[in-house]
């Protein structure tokens, strides 16, 4: 079926169509389908084209972007027309419509056509004609656009071999597109003809199924003329010549099987393409020869030469170039070329070597050259005389395929002599030696000789090792493994492959892989490798491709692998369990269960299922020797039968299971047993005193190297090296790790629980283990305890525990919960990213590394002062505790830290005791943190583990509870472990890759995880030598030691104690106020975190002694965070802090009251402009040195200076402080910095003045609370942190400063001694830069790092045009030209303050996510005469706000937007159609154009201040018309903040539906009374019910809940602990969750 669609005119009325003068028909805009039906079209072709028509995207959208909507889209109309002429074929110049349908079957099957498009598209849309009438149709074409259309062949139809789009009979072939030719009946019978006497039977057969399917007499096919003619032709086709002894003809190459090819560019003989060649590499290129046409006298044609080569090869090849030869009437003209080497090969005619010598076949040429040497047998010849001899008698091959030709004839009787340089010479055995010394033929095939010996002894050797007929696990062991490969062989490869031929992992493997395919079978390494493979990556392919490399076993063999394991494990569980070989004596057996997360690839997509995973662990209690950790035998003796390949299709164990499904109906929720606390005896106190003063002193002798050492480790580094100079003889062994089966069911639900104590609790038993210790994941561990507790007779031996990293995981959340907007946030950010999961304890080992350099950052100056011990370190930190901060800092940041540690440390040495008593230490932080779950659990496994009878005691003493992975490493815990075992097995990239989810293929999967497993680990230990009784533990090296990592901690340590320096310091601040010590945010009085360890206390004392009875009782949270501090917007009485949640919401409720977006966006959306303040009403702050980086040249070879400035603060930070001293002792450390300057030279101090716009900046670097020392000449003086942080001090330094003399050139300019006023040193330095210049002198140099600093220089010089040298010189010694940046930047000098003032400095926010190379781009595109109004007197709101606007759209790149505020909505509506994650950031859209204004006012008073340096008085000005405001703070003191928008933060309409107020009952939130119900939204934290599952009725509240759960299992975010963590208890305890498993 074909047709054309026309798009009409858009605004066109219609499309008429007339039958003689009556209008049939019309249309307006939409599609004109011209429809041509086929003889051969089905129901196939209708449903083909109108899925086309309706889907084709040949229209605009409502921005006019064509190329992206359909007529479905946008819902116009269709007027089809049928027209049988689409379907005509030319005979010359007639045309042929017999490919037409006919008109008695056209017109049904155009009926079916527009009743099926009226259902898809709708009938009002679709029009039609008149069928088989003479019809006029007036089409107006839009574009114009015509597309025509072709339904596709049915791959089953013989006819349209020769129809559908024109496609030739003999395809693929080379015929070209308008070289068509139609052949009837005739035509037909001659192609019939020719086949049947080729005997190509699949051109007779097609052609016979188009005569039976459409007669003989309407038949046709379509093919070339030239195809046509070639085939017929008898004298372009070669017919294989049969041999009368043969009688079976060789199989025949048809034309219908050959690879398309094109003369022009393709080799004659190869098919390959023949390659330019490349003048670079010409040594690559194969010489390439063209087909000639000159026929010289007596060489015959080069076509005859080719195809007479075809007659004597008699082979596939010569088939193929004997059609391509024939293709054409002559080569030169089809530009036929080849390449040489193709073509000397293709000559070379092999002998049949079976034949005698007396019937080779010789051919003239050649018989000419024996009959010359036989006549001539004692002469000898070079090859070219000979290759004479053959070219005389019209021979046609190569010297060499000559020569070759001989020795086949001739064999051992003649000699060829080859000598680099010289031609080969030729000649009788018998003769030749007469003249030449020859060496004896046995020297000269002794390496033959010897690798034919070797090949044949490896092969007796393989033939003689027994082939595996079961699966043998405890052969896969170094010995064994070596016992199965040939001697020989593996002695031969690993004196290739390794130094002194010994055997090694790569010698090893390459040896079984080549015995592999000696064997023809499998072996270890063949087998263990394809299955470690596809447990890993789940890929089918992957194997398969390395068996075809030859260096695994097939696909099928890992598939039977896989079904003999999963029949053993599941037919009969104990005999998997016997086999097992874990034995009591060696040591304590422990087992393990966790959430397995099974990764299902299936044609429908990925999808995660869970499953529970178990595990058995043991610790070699000194039984066996160091390397030989490894169970007792009958593991490594394990032998499964292996399936027949029958067996292995028919296996059904899908109703099978390792596990004895049991079904729990107990109670939901039970109170535990009363268990009293257990007084502890002395003995037992002495013992973990012993345990935590040890690791106390270890932790402190830690901290002490790092500021000490030379070369300082970090603590993991530091333990290794501790436990390697120890005097602990006792080995510490690898644990022997065994996984169990896997059971298919949903891990937190009781059955699953239930069944796998049962099972776990039955084996360890018949392991001989008088009590099963049985470790869970707090969420698996609570249910544990709930069927424990129900059932305390059957259970009284299992001993449960939970996980201990995810315990850690909590506990670091806890602090980071704490610590929250106090500022640590920024101190881990200058060297940490991902701070969301450090916080929060997901990334726990990054957040111990952070932590603690944390810590080492705090205790720096303290540690400074050499080696310190516990005590006191402890007695400097309780100084500390004395005020707010600095005991919040102490008690909920380096405390828990140490603590956290310590509890690590435990772990890692397997210590018991220390752990049980860290565990205690956590508890208030649990209770305080609002971790509410782990600390009520915790409280119960403290006690538990109290009444524990002494034979379980006695295995945790002995460390039986942690795991290592190797000799003499380092502990983990039993979870981790688990995880980094067992459960990274099942975290790869495959998953069950490539199979469905038919549950025998599931069940075989998880029924042979544990024996993959195990071999998948066993392949990794394989390579290791024989094991030996003496062989010792070897010191590990951890990766932490090594220099690149010592550097990058030493950096990273750097960082955030640099970040400390800036800022205030917690641990020396003497206030009574709580602040944040970055930005100075004062806490609320409600705040009271720094009392969050009593309050944990008290609260952990109070639940403790109401258990048993209290236990599931609610706990309520006490501790008030700094979050409070933040800003926050009160909606419905709700207060809100997050400002991204609030956006988000908003943002929801405007579309589902169905608003208007765009208007939406003139709202804030939040209580701050987040993009320029941040969440507690600071402007934001970034990295302003760029534009140094950006805009500085060097000056290469600097003039010496005149007159040097220098900024007094930057000195005073760039001075060594005297420890002790005076101001005297500072002065002479300044003038020892200065003294190399023999110029006049400058000291400038700021003024500081009352009240500042700066003032904001300091307040933010010092704290509010900074304190005021009372300085004077005599005086020690405090730290430069307490004296450089408060305005008052800094002032007072300044005038006594002033008083000294530092040298006769060095001049301290006091207050007085000014020739400026200006308040900023800054602008007092240009000042001052202007006057000398101005003065004559040559060269000035200012002495600074302040970008301000730089910029004013900049516009200054271009605009006074100072042609004097000017120069910058930063601390680090580097000099800019600024001349030269002037120069090169010219006339952006103009717009150079304006843009650093409005893209962020001292006074100014930094736009989010805006830096100053984005500002640097937006300068040069901006219009300076815009930004010209920044910085001038007299300029008004609106000049201003149309800077700050065009500046702003530049920024962010919208310069196309109106206003900032649909700038906003753009920006949003961009990111939320191209990005897969969501909504945008508040942060990242601009401010309104109202909050805009506010900060342009800020920067018009910074440039208006930077403008008047040329003045010797600082414009008068009132800051709180610029964007400022001034309130009082606790001391009476002036703080100045930014002003804000008061505006809404969003339409009262939508601030009403954000939350709603239905307070808790029967039934809240669940009728339209219900604000979120009626507009349709889900419950939040902001409403009063919180979105709790336990108090909401909301059902939009539980399916969101439920979609995000999908989504966090989709992207791998999901994690059972944060649900547990959060889980009330009736909501835990859901009926749902627990009976409900195929919900679950």
């Amino acid at each position: 079926m074909g047709n054309g669609a026309c798009k009409n005119t858009q605004g066109q009325p219609e499309i008429p169509q007339k039958v003689g003068a009556e209008q049939v028909s019309s249309i307006g805009e939409g599609l004109c389908v011209l429809l041509g039906i086929s003889r051969d079209d089905t129901q196939r072709d209708i449903d083909f084209m109108i899925r086309k028509l309706l889907n084709l995207r040949i229209f605009e959208d409502d921005s006019g972007k064509m190329w992206t909507q359909s007529i479905s889209d946008r819902g116009l109309e269709i007027l089809c027309i049928s027209q049988f002429t689409l379907q005509c074929i030319l005979k010359g110049n007639k045309p042929d419509f017999h490919l037409a349908m006919p008109a008695d079957k056209a017109e049904p099957f155009y009926r079916d056509f527009l009743e099926q498009l009226c259902k898809e598209h709708g009938s009002h849309l679709v029009k039609d004609g008149r069928f088989g009438a003479r019809m006029q149709v007036h089409i107006q074409n839009d574009g114009p656009v015509t597309i025509e259309l072709q339904s596709p062949p049915s791959s089953n139809d013989p006819k349209e071999v020769g129809k559908a789009g024109k496609k030739c009979l003999f395809a693929p072939c080379d015929g070209r597109d308008n070289d068509f030719k139609t052949s009837g009946s005739i035509g037909i019978a001659s192609l019939l003809n020719r086949s049947e006497e080729l005997g190509d039977t699949a051109i007779h057969e097609t052609l016979s199924n188009i005569i039976a399917t459409h007669g003989a007499t309407s038949a046709s096919v379509l093919c070339h003329k030239s195809c046509y003619s070639s085939y017929t032709s008898r004298s372009r086709n070669v017919k294989r010549k049969s041999d009368a002894s043969n009688s079976q003809p060789g199989k025949r190459i048809l034309r219908s099987k050959v690879s398309a090819f094109e003369y022009s560019k393709d080799c004659l003989f190869c098919g390959l393409i023949c390659e330019p060649k490349d003048p670079k590499h010409p040594e690559r290129w194969k010489p390439v020869k063209q087909c000639q046409t000159v026929d010289r006298q007596g060489i015959p044609p080069f076509r005859d030469v080719i195809l007479s080569k075809c007659d004597e090869r008699q082979d596939d090849w010569a088939e193929v170039v004997a059609l391509r030869v024939n293709g054409v009437v002559e080569l030169p003209a089809a530009d036929a070329q080849y390449h040489t080497k193709c073509y000397n090969d293709f000559r070379k005619v092999s002998i049949d070597s079976s034949a005698s010598d007396s019937c080779k076949p010789v051919d003239s040429c050649l018989a000419a050259v024996i009959d010359h040497m036989d006549v001539n047998k004692s002469f000898t010849w070079t090859v070219s005389e000979l290759h004479d001899v053959y070219v005389v008698n019209s021979g046609d091959h190569c010297r060499k395929q000559m020569l070759s030709n001989l020795c086949d004839y001739y064999g051992d009787t003649i000699v060829v002599l080859r000598v680099e340089g010289c031609d080969t010479i030729v000649g009788f055995r018998q003769c030749v030696g007469k003249s030449l010394k020859l060496v004896k033929q046995a020297e000269t095939s002794s390496a033959d000789d010897d690798v034919t010996k070797l090949v044949r002894r490896v092969r007796a050797e393989v033939r003689n090792i027994p082939l595996p007929r079961q699966y043998d696990l405890g052969s896969f062991r170094h010995d064994k493994v070596v016992q199965a490969t040939s001697p020989t062989l593996l002695k031969l490869v690993s004196s290739l492959v390794s130094k002194e031929g010994k055997v090694t992992k790569p010698s090893l493997t390459l040896a079984q892989c080549i015995q592999q395919h000696i064997s023809r079978s499998w072996n270890q390494t063949t087998l263990g490798l394809a299955v470690k493979l596809h447990h890993k990556y789940g890929s089918s392919e992957l194997v398969q491709n390395l068996h075809e490399h030859g260096i695994v076993t097939t696909y099928d063999e890992v598939l039977r692998f896989r079904k003999s394991a999963a029949k053993y494990t599941s037919e009969d569980p104990d005999k998997f369990l016997r086999a097992v070989g874990l034995e009591r004596h060696i040591g304590p057996i422990h087992s393990w269960g966790n959430n397995f997360d099974l990764v299902v690839f299936t044609p429908n997509g990925r999808r995660t299922t869970h499953a529970m995973a178990t595990q058995f662990v043991q610790n070699p209690a000194g039984l066996l020797f160091p390397g030989g950790a490894t169970p007792g035998g009958k593991v490594m003796s394990l032998k499964l039968p292996r399936l027949t390949k029958l067996e292995a299709g028919k296996l059904s164990i899908a109703h099978k299971s390792s596990f004895v499904i049991e079904h729990y109906t107990g109670p939901k929720k039970m109170t535990p047993p009363t268990l009293k606390e257990v007084p502890r005896t002395d003995a037992f106190q002495d013992a973990i005193k012993q345990s935590v003063s040890r690791a106390q002193k270890k932790d402190a002798a830690w901290l002490s190297q790092l500021h000490s050492s030379p070369l300082p480790l970090d603590w993991a580094a530091y333990n290794v090296v501790q436990d390697r100079n120890g005097d602990d003889s006792a080995p510490k062994l690898k644990t022997i790790s065994v996984f169990g089966p896997l059971l298919d069911s949903p891990p937190a639900h009781p059955d699953t629980v239930l069944s796998t104590i049962a099972y776990l609790d039955t084996s360890l038993r018949q392991l001989g283990m008088s009590h099963s210790h049985i470790t869970f994941d707090m969420q698996l561990y609570v249910i544990a305890c709930l069927i424990k507790w129900s059932d305390l007779q059957r259970w009284s031996s299992v001993v449960l525990r939970p996980g201990m990293m995810h315990t850690l995981m909590s506990f670091i959340g806890s602090i980071g919960q704490l610590m929250n907007s106090t500022g640590v946030e920024e101190l881990v950010g200058a060297s940490f990213g991902g701070l969301k999961s450090i916080f929060n304890g997901k990334a726990w080992p990054k957040a111990m590394r952070a932590f603690r350099m944390v810590v080492s950052a705090l205790l720096h100056d303290f540690l400074e002062e050499g080696e310190k011990t516990h005590e006191q370190i402890t007695a400097f930190l309780e100084k500390a505790r004395e005020h707010p901060t600095g005991r919040l800092w102490v008690d909920c940041f380096i405390t828990p830290t140490l603590i956290a540690h310590r509890f690590w440390r435990a772990e890692r040495e397997g210590d018991w005791m220390l752990q049980q008593h860290c565990l205690e230490e956590m508890l208030p932080y649990f209770f305080a943190a609002g971790h509410h779950h782990y600390a009520r659990w915790i409280t119960w496994h403290l006690r538990d583990m109290q009444y524990l009878p002494a034979t379980a005691k006695d295995d945790l003493y002995a460390g039986s509870h942690v795991c290592r992975h190797s000799d003499g490493a380092a502990a983990v815990s039993g979870d981790m472990f688990g995880e980094q075992t067992c459960i990274k097995q099942g975290k790869g990239v495959g998953g069950m890759k490539g199979i469905s989810t038919n549950p025998e293929q599931v069940a075989v999967w998880i029924q042979s995880f544990g024996i993959c497993s195990y071999l998948s680990k066993s392949l990794d230990e394989i390579y290791d030598d024989a094991e030996a009784p003496d062989k010792t533990i070897k010191p590990n090296r951890h990766k932490e030691e090594g220099k690149g990592r010592w550097e990058l901690d030493a950096e990273d340590r750097a960082k955030i104690l640099r970040v400390l320096q800036e800022n205030s310091h917690p641990l020396t601040i003497e206030t009574l106020t709580l602040h944040h010590i970055i930005n100075g945010q004062v806490a609320d009085e409600k705040v009271n975190v720094q009392d969050a360890l009593k309050i944990g206390q008290d609260m952990s004392t109070l639940f403790s002694s109401s258990l048993p009875e209290r236990f599931h009782a609610p706990i309520s949270n006490k501790v008030v965070t700094m979050t409070f501090t933040k800003k926050r917007v009160k909606v419905n009485a709700k207060i809100i802090c997050d400002l991204e949640a609030l956006f988000a919401r908003l943002l929801v409720v405007g579309s589902k009251r169905r608003m208007e977006l765009s208007a939406l966006f003139d709202y804030e959306l939040g209580p701050v402009p987040a993009s320029i303040i941040d969440e507690y009403g600071c402007l934001r702050k970034g990295n302003k040195s760029v534009i140094i980086q950006r805009l500085g040249i060097l000056a290469p070879n600097p003039h010496p200076p005149h007159v040097v400035l220098v900024d007094a603060s930057q000195l005073i930070y760039h001075v060594v402080w005297p420890s002790s001293g005076t101001v005297a002792d500072l002065a002479a450390s300044m003038g020892r910095r200065l003294n190399r300057y023999i110029t006049e030279t400058f000291v400038i101090f700021d003024r500081y003045e009352q009240v500042s716009a700066k003032d904001h900046e300091r307040q933010r670097r010092a704290g509010e609370s900074s304190t005021e020392y009372r300085l004077s000449l005599t005086t020690p003086l405090p730290s430069r942190d307490k004296v450089m942080k408060n305005k008052t001090n800094k002032r007072r330094l300044g005038e006594l400063l002033c008083t000294h003399s530092i040298g006769d050139h060095i001049k301290m300019v006091s207050k007085a001694d000014s020739i400026v006023t200006h308040e900023e040193a800054d602008v007092s330095l240009i000042s001052y830069m202007l006057d000398a210049a101005s003065h004559g002198a040559e060269t000035v140099r200012i002495l600074s790092d302040d970008t301000d600093v730089f910029v004013l220089m900049v516009y200054w010089c271009w605009k006074v045009g100072i042609t004097c040298n000017l120069q910058m010189e930063r601390w680090d010694g580097t000099i800019l030209n600024i001349n030269s940046t002037v120069e090169n930047l010219g006339e952006q000098c103009r717009s150079i303050l304006a843009m650093h003032a409005l893209s962020g400095c001292d006074t100014t926010s930094y736009p989010a996510g805006k830096g100053k190379v984005s500002a640097l781009k937006a300068m040069r595109v901006v219009p300076g005469d815009l930004l010209h109004f920044i910085g001038e007197e007299g300029a008004t709101d609106l000049q201003i706000t149309e800077a700050v606007s065009g500046f702003f759209l530049a920024l962010y790149n919208e310069r196309e937007s109106a206003s900032l505020n649909v700038a906003r909505y753009d920006i949003y509506r961009k990111r939320q159609t191209c990005s897969t994650a969501g909504p945008p950031a508040l942060k990242t859209l601009p401010p309104t154009e109202r909050n805009a204004l506010l900060h342009g006012r800020r920067a018009h008073l910074q440039v208006l201040l930077w403008k008047a340096a040329d003045c010797p008085d600082p414009p008068a000005v009132d800051i709180t018309e610029f964007g400022w405001n001034k309130k009082e703070g606790e001391k009476g003191e002036e703080i100045i903040m930014p002003i804000l928008d008061a505006s809404p933060v969003a339409p009262p309409a939508v601030l009403e539906m954000i939350s709603c107020s239905c307070k808790a009952g029967l039934k809240p939130c669940l009728t339209a009374k219900c604000s979120c119900v009626a507009a349709g939204l889900a419950c939040t934290s902001y409403c009063f019910c919180k979105g709790s599952d336990s108090t909401c009725c909301n059902t939009l509240t539980h399916s969101q809940q439920e979609e995000q759960y999908d989504k966090n299992v989709e992207s791998g975010e999901e994690d059972e602990d944060d649900e547990v963590e959060f889980y009330d208890e009736d909501e835990f305890y859901d009926e749902d969750m627990l009976y409900n498993s195929a919900e679950s």
